[in-house]
This record gives structure tokens, sequence and C-alpha cells, in this order.
């Protein structure tokens, strides 16, 4: 069934519903009360005062950091009030106070949804571990039960998922866990539990906006405890030997000829755990579960205030010399099971230092062996513990000094003794570093005026990139390979010109073989990553590379078609690769680096695709979008940003003059790198002559498996925008930048933690500015994006991917919702079209929602009433869409906060306000008019989406047609 209306201005008027006069009476507004669950039966209490009526609402937390919660009108609380303060009503056990956030609403229904002639369930209660909202998740008006066997399960025992629910679960205003994965608690849940809440929730307060920075996971990282001290020297010996490497020398090519002979017993990937995940310094304080002391001052100098982080600190009692002879102190620290320490660091108290003492430790709690003895009087002591060693307790003896004077007693003071599992930080040097030096090494040596010494920098970098996998190296070794030049070269090279560019760009025949085994190894390495097969003695089934490269599934029959007519072009060079025929074709440097640059594109188009609703990215899944590193699609960090930023301003830089002066200004790069020229040679002229070379050369070849054929379906329909053109070397480029960007987005890491530092934001204009690493790429993707914007454009192709990574990586260009919600509201500017798209039906909890029709009803009415163009079209089972025509004289927030806002609340969602991802109906600003839509709702979360489009990216006829063609495609009739 299809649906299509459409309205011109009209003078009707339609009569519309009020909104509550007091917002704080509202049913479904937010409160904040107290909880009690029991350890161990699980049951579930509201504790309330009965003298003033209320529940508890106030936090309160006792000596030992517990939280506990009281009445607003009384001192009685759950640690003094009975039955609270005496564990479980049913059993006695112990007792977990918390602050739930929920709704009248959410109560009323719960008890609607009770079981007949049931008064107590067992139940699974769902909350957001950030803003503690809360749920009592029902399935057809029902509750949901739990069991051993099913958790969440609906009342007719078909089970359910958590993730059924986060769609349209309420958070708290502010709460940055919205659409996230949530927590589902087991409770024993009774009835009249509920009843005691509907009578005092009026009188709880309401939940307060969240606010502050966004909330982040830390990073996955491995922690160093132990290094060899003579391997980081070693280490920092070798980044001086090759920060003096003279490429140019003839003596360098020995050096070279032994890295060749070393890489190149390693497989590929060998070395790719070696520095991914990234590794740092432990500085985890190992805290003893004991400590001793041979005697203290007074109570408050006792042993144990060595550990806590005030002024306090241990005092030995004093002694003088009448108490002969004069004894050593001493303090022992004994551990709950052996530990693997590094350093120990002592803080003496000014004043109490020590001549001498020193420091033994044992494996077996009963004999001791020295490690260190310290004879100056010093107040900070670092010691380390050699290597490897289990450590259970320690010993710090003091020896008396045997001077005292006559009345005064002799006595020492410990501030502080810290046990690490740390090494030397002076001294470390991180693996990816080292990595990065010896790329930056051979990339230099890659550069030389000796051709032997270019040919083994050459050699030596294909064997380093396979066997690390890291997705910057291999970038900036097609950058090296587009430019003729190392990105980071010397000036000189701009005095490169045409011919100087094509001798370069010449493989000699030792180079061709070279560059043909490395693309058979990089394609094979891509292969058997994406199908997880890293046993490389066994031989790939083709047939199954071709399945995963499509993503087929046997349950997606509607896909099919797609599949095979089109989608399978994204994967077709790696595949290509295995030809001979293919392989033979490449000829120069520039074509082997459009190769590799398209294989890499195409497993980031894979990971894309792995990279679905971010509600369906739970449980492992959701812990595997954490690595920013996977093997030759994934390294997030600023290097990758930099490097892909000028590699798309070199070639395109004679139509993106405002980037390539911004990018001149901030000094980064070469000349020759940067404005995209050698001399008088244009970049994207020498790369459009290669290629048009390669292709002619793969017509030529003969043989089986026609080449020439797999070349036309490589274009993807795309005559004039061949993958094997410069627009098709920037298409991938803007490919493997999307898919790193929605891995940044979605593994919800802290930028600042890889070294993308945020705006600091002066005023209201620097909001709307991306992070200094970020800005160069967000403003050539906007300049891309200004390049094609219609489909007989010259750039299309590259105008709709550069309009697909803006969009992927708006949060994180714009970290927080207040800075995306500026950016939105400074860019819709007057007179733009509004594109309202719901699922229809909306299936939510085994049953239909009815909100979301509701509410494209009710935003119809409203254009009426404005007398404002509109029309509606959908299908069935599949989407509803409501495009919606801005006067040009009306600015458009206005329209969305004065009319649309209301109607959206009116309908049902209470909360919902024009704000950038705003929960349940996200509003969200388009840059360009023909985006994928196919591949974009297989990504969208929720089950509807505001859509702005400014009346310079397009006008309402273009979106309303574009709407008609995707139902018409797409749709089910």
């Amino acid at each position: 069934m299809t649906v299509s209306t459409s309205s011109e201005a009209t003078n009707s008027t339609v009569p519309t519903a009020t909104a509550p006069a007091d917002a704080s009476l509202d049913a479904s507004m937010l409160r904040t009360f107290a909880v009690i669950l029991c350890s161990e039966c699980q049951y579930l209490e509201f504790p309330g005062c009965d003298v003033h009526g209320a529940l508890y609402t106030e936090r309160l937390t006792d000596a030992d950091g517990k939280l506990h919660a009281k009445c607003p009108s009384c001192t009685a609380a759950t640690n003094n009030a009975r039955p609270f303060r005496d564990g479980c009503r049913r059993c006695k056990a112990s007792t977990t106070v918390s602050m739930w956030a929920c709704s009248l609403q959410e109560i009323q229904q719960a008890i609607e949804a009770f079981p007949i002639a049931t008064e107590e369930i067992e139940h699974t209660v769902i909350n957001c571990e950030r803003c503690l909202s809360a749920i009592f998740p029902r399935a057809r008006e029902v509750l949901t039960t739990r069991s051993i066997l099913e958790p969440l399960a609906a009342a007719s025992g078909k089970p359910l998922k958590v993730a059924n629910f986060q769609l349209s679960m309420p958070h708290v205003d502010g709460c940055l866990r919205k659409g996230m994965p949530l927590q589902a608690v087991a409770v024993q849940l009774p009835k009249s539990e509920l009843k005691f809440v509907v009578e005092r929730i009026p009188r709880c307060p309401l939940a307060p906006m969240l606010t502050g920075r966004p909330q982040y996971r830390p990073r996955k990282v491995e922690v160093v405890t132990q290094q060899n001290h003579l391997h980081q020297v070693a280490i920092r010996l070798l980044s001086s030997v090759i920060g003096a490497f003279v490429a140019d020398s003839p003596a360098s090519a020995q050096p070279l000829r032994q890295i060749v002979a070393v890489l190149g017993r390693m497989e590929p990937l060998a070395l790719f755990s070696e520095w991914s995940p990234p590794r740092q310094l432990s500085q985890e304080k190992m805290l003893p579960k004991e400590v001793t002391a041979s005697s203290v001052f007074d109570e408050q100098h006792s042993a144990s205030k060595i550990f806590e982080s005030d002024s306090s600190f241990w005092r030995s009692a004093s002694k003088t010399d009448q108490q002969s002879p004069l004894s050593n102190e001493w303090i022992v620290c004994q551990f709950s099971s052996a530990v693997t320490l590094s350093s120990i660091e002592l803080k003496w108290k000014t004043g109490f230092v020590p001549e001498s003492f020193s420091l033994c430790i044992s494996r077996d709690g009963m004999s001791y062996e020295t490690v260190a003895i310290v004879t100056k009087r010093i107040t900070d002591s670092r010691i380390l513990i050699p290597k490897g060693t289990q450590v259970t307790s320690i010993r710090i003896t003091i020896f008396s000094s045997g001077r005292v004077g006559r009345g005064v007693g002799e006595t020492f003071g410990l501030e502080s003794l810290i046990c690490k599992e740390a090494a030397f930080s002076s001294v470390h040097t991180s693996t990816d570093v080292i990595l990065r030096k010896i790329q930056q090494w051979l990339f230099d040596a890659a550069v030389s005026s000796l051709p032997e010494v270019r040919d083994l920098a050459f050699q030596a970098l294909q064997k380093l990139l396979l066997a690390s996998g890291s997705l910057c190296g291999f970038l900036q070794l097609a950058t090296c390979l587009v430019l003729n030049t190392h990105v980071t070269a010397a000036p000189t090279t701009a005095d490169f010109d045409k011919q100087d560019w094509d001798r370069l760009d010449l493989l000699s025949e030792g180079e061709k073989q070279s560059a043909q085994v490395f693309m058979k190894e990089l394609a094979t390495a891509i292969q058997r990553v994406m199908i997880g097969d890293r046993a490389y003695g066994r031989v790939l089934d083709q047939r199954i590379i071709e399945q995963v490269f499509v993503m087929q599934e046997e349950e997606d029959v509607t896909s099919e078609k797609d599949t095979i007519s089109g989608s399978s072009s994204a994967s077709l060079v790696t595949l290509l690769v295995g030809r001979q025929n293919f392989l033979s074709s490449v000829k120069r440097r520039s074509q082997l680096g459009l190769v590799i640059l398209h294989m890499l594109s195409e497993l980031s188009a894979w990971q894309m695709k792995r990279m679905q609703k971010a509600e369906e990215l739970t449980g492992k899944k959701e812990l595997e979008l954490m690595q920013l590193e996977e093997p030759f699609s994934m390294e997030i960090c600023p290097d990758f940003f930099s490097i892909s930023h000028r590699l798309l301003v070199s070639i395109l830089s004679r139509w993106l003059p405002g980037v390539q002066e911004q990018v001149k200004s901030e000094g980064k790069g070469s000349d020759a790198a940067l404005n995209g020229k050698h001399g008088n040679h244009d970049v994207y002229d020498a790369l459009a002559s290669s290629f048009v070379h390669f292709r002619a050369d793969a017509e030529l070849q003969k043989g089986h498996c026609s080449v020439n054929s797999s070349l036309e379906l490589a274009n993807g329909g795309h005559l004039d925008h061949s993958k094997f053109s410069p627009d098709g070397l920037c298409v991938a480029v803007l490919e493997i930048i999307t898919s790193n960007l929605r891995r940044l987005v979605l593994s919800r890491i802290d930028p600042f933690e890889i070294g993308i530092t945020p705006t600091l934001a002066k005023n209201e204009d620097d909001l709307l500015s991306a992070p200094p690493v970020l800005n160069p790429t967000v403003a050539s993707l906007e300049q891309l994006i200004s390049l094609g914007t219609k489909r007989s454009d010259a750039f299309f192709p590259v105008s709709l991917k550069a309009a697909a990574a803006m969009e992927v990586g708006t949060e994180a260009f714009y970290p927080s919702s207040h800075q995306r919600t500026k950016v939105l509201a400074s860019r819709m500017g007057k007179g733009a079209t509004l594109e309202v798209q719901v699922r229809w039906p909306v299936q939510e909890r085994d049953q239909e929602d009815p909100r979301y029709e509701r509410l494209i009803l009710m935003l119809q009415m409203e254009c009426i009433k404005l007398d404002i163009r509109h029309a509606i079209r959908g299908s069935w089972y599949f989407f509803m869409h409501l495009v919606v025509e801005v006067p040009s004289s009306r600015d458009t927030e206005g329209v969305l906060t004065q009319h649309f806002a209301s109607c959206i609340q009116r309908a049902g969602f209470s909360s919902w306000q024009v704000a950038a991802g705003a929960q349940e109906l996200s509003i969200n600003l388009q840059h360009h008019l023909h985006w994928n839509r196919v591949e974009k709702m297989s990504q969208d979360s929720g089950a509807g989406w505001i859509r702005v489009y400014p009346a310079d990216v397009a006008v309402y006829d273009e979106v309303l047609t574009d709407v008609e063609g995707f139902l018409a495609e797409h749709g089910k009739m």
C-alpha cells in the first residue's frame, strides 16, 4: 500500500490541542526518588516517610561512603529508620540504595500491566547507567517476566532483548546515552510498592537536567608493567642514528639491505599486535593489605597513615640516650598475594628524615632480600625492584644514628610509600612511536637521488607495512606514490616539471615484479582479515571471499538484486589483483598507489557495513568498536586526518584554493605536496594521463577472465567517473575517512586521548569550530561538497562521498550536543525544506506505536493552518515522508521551535525540543540532496527523523522528487 497526498497553500484552519498549563504536573515528567534492592532475594522497595507522606528523595552518604536516602522534610533515612536500617524487609540480607528517575505515567502503566490476580512477580527493570532513568518493560500491555533461562521475556514466554526498549527509553534531559545500550536489573516486584509510589510521586522533585562534557569510555590500552631498560636505551640510540641518516649517501644502502632481509622473513600482520592496541606505562598503585611498624609516636601517627592522601604521616616513638642502646626502627607492608613491582617511592617528613635506611623484599613473607641501602639524607627516594620479581612483603629498616642530644629523642617520620608497576618513563619509547620513526626513515630513503637506495627503501616499506598493517603507513605510501614525492620532502620538489614527474612515476622492471608481489600479498591479507582467517598456509575459497565482500546473508532476499547489480563493484579491485592480466597493467607508481587506495577503501567499506545501528552494538560487538586500530582499515589519530587531508588537497587543489591557502598558512607539509603542483605540472592532469594509460593497457590484455568487462563493472555505472581516475581515487580516500570517523563516533572514546584537543570556546562563535586537528578536514569536506551538488556535475561522486563523511563525523567535529545545535541553528537559514521520515508502521514491544503516524497527521494539520506547502508520500511496511516547504521569508529555526516542537510534544514525544541529536526524533542537517538513503537507513537508530535541507542545498521540488524516487525503487507495493 502506498500513500500520496499533497497540499498547496490553503486558508483552512484546524483546531489544535493545548499543552498543560503547568509542566510540573505532566505525568510524563521524570521525577527522582530512592529505591532499595536486596542483594539476596532482589526484593524491590520504595522507602518513604509515613509522617510526611513522601518518598525518600534526598541523598545521604554515611562515614563509609555508602549511599543512603532520607525524607526531604525530616531526618528519617534508610540508615536510621526501621525497617530499612535492618536490611531487607523480607530476608534481612544487606541492601543497596539507589536513586532512580521515573514518571508517574510509567508507574501507572506498570500497575495496569500487572498480571491479573497476581500481587508480585519476578521482573527485570531496565535503567540507564548515566541518568538512572528506569522503566518497567511491558509486552502487549503485560509486564515482562524473569526466569533462570530467560531474564527478559513476554508473558507468552517469548524471549525479548534489552535493545528492544532502547529507542523508546526516556532519559533525563542532557543525558548523553540516549539510544545507547541499557542495563537490566533483576527485581522481585510487589504491586503494593508501585501503588505506594503512585500516591507520593507527585511530590518528588523533577529530575535535574544533566550538564557537562560528553560522556566517554576509557580507551583500551595495554599496560606495560615491566620493560627491558637496555632495549629502551638501544631504541633511543637507533632513533639518533635514524635522525642522522643521509639518504643520498651510497653507504645508506647497506643498512637497508639488512632491514629488507629481516622484514622479508615476517608474515603479513606479524607486527600488528606489537603496536596495537597502544601501550602505556602502568601508573597503578599497589596497596598492601596490612602495614605494621616497630613503634608509633601516638595514635595520630600510626603506620597506616603512609597510605592516606592527607597531610598525616607515620612517626616512630621518641627515644633518648637513656634508652641505650638505641635500636633500629622498621615498617613491614604485607600484600594479600604476590605482586610484581617495578619501583617503590618513599617520601619522608621534613625534619624526621633518617640518615640511612634499607629496603628489603620477600617472596615468601619469611626470608628477606635487600634490594637497596640508602645512606643519604633526602626526603624523596625512588627504588627500583629487579624485573620479574614476585613480592609478598616489603620491609624498611631505619638505622639509628646513635647520636641524640640530652632531652631530645630520636624519631623518624614517613609521609607516604607508593608501590608502582611502572618503569622508567624517561627511558620508555612506545611501540607506535618506534613504528613511525622506522617508517619515516624508509620514506626519506624512498626519495633518495640514488636508484639503489630508492629500490631498497621501497621494498622495505612494502614488507614493513604488510607486517604492521598500519593504515597511516599505507596512506603515506600511497601519497608518496601518487604525488611522486614524500609528503614531508624538502620544498625543492616544487621545481619538478612534467618530465621529472613522468621519469619518477615509471616503475623499473624490478620494481614492477616487487609491486606485483606486494599487491597480491596485500589483497590476500585483506581477504583474510575479512573472513577472520589468519592462517597463511591455507588456500582461500574465492566464493567465500566474494560473499563476505558484499555481505550476503541468506535471509536478506530483498537486497540480492542490488548486490548483484552494483554493490559488488565496491569489492572488485581486491579480487582483480588476483589476476595476472590486471597486475601486468600496473606500470607506474601512481597506478600502484591507486590500486592500494582502492583495496584499503574496499576494506573500509566492509567495516562500514559491520558498523550498523548503535543500539545493536552490544556485548562483544560493542567492545570491538572501541578498537581504534584495525589492520589496513583503521588507525584513528591526528596523523590519519593530516595525511588524508593533504592527499585530497594535493590532487584537487585547483578547485580548493581556500583550503590550499589555509593549510599553507599553517605551515603543514611542503609546498609541493600542498599545492598539488610540481613546477608547471598539475598533479590532477598527470594522474588523469597515468590512469588513462592504465585503462588502455588493461584493455589490451588478452586471455581468460575478461579484465575489460571487470573494469567496466568496477566503474559502477559511472563511465565518466571511473574508479581508475583521479576522482575515483578521491572517492576511495573519502571512503576511508568516513569509515574511520564512524568508528571514532561509535567507540565513544575521548578524542583527547588520541591527541585531538577540543576547541577552546572563548565565545559563542568558537562553538562553530571543529577541534584544530580536524578543522582542515572539515573545511575541505565542505568545499568538496559544493563541487558537485547536481548529478550532472563533474565531481558529483566526490561531493556525495564528502557529504557522507561530513554527516558521519558530525559528532566528532562537534562533540557536545550544544555545539551541534548551534551549528544546526546557524546553517538552517530561511526557506529551508523539511523532511519528516518515519517507519510505517513502528513496531515497539511487540505492538505498534501510534505516535509516529499521529505526528505526521498533526504536522500536516499544522501546515494547513499555517498555509505552508507540503506533501505526504509513503509505502506501507516501509516509510512515510512528510515534505514541508518553509517560506523564503520565514526563519527555519522559528518554524521548528514555534510550530513543529509543540506538535511533536502533543503527539507523545513529551520531552522533544529543537536540538541536534534529539531523543526519538533526531534532527539532522543535510549537506547533500542525493544522499545514499539505503545505506544511511541501515545505520541510523530510531524510527523517526527530521531532515533539514538549507535553501542552498535543495529546494522543495527536488527533495520531493528524491523521496518519490526512493519509495518507487525500494518501497513495498
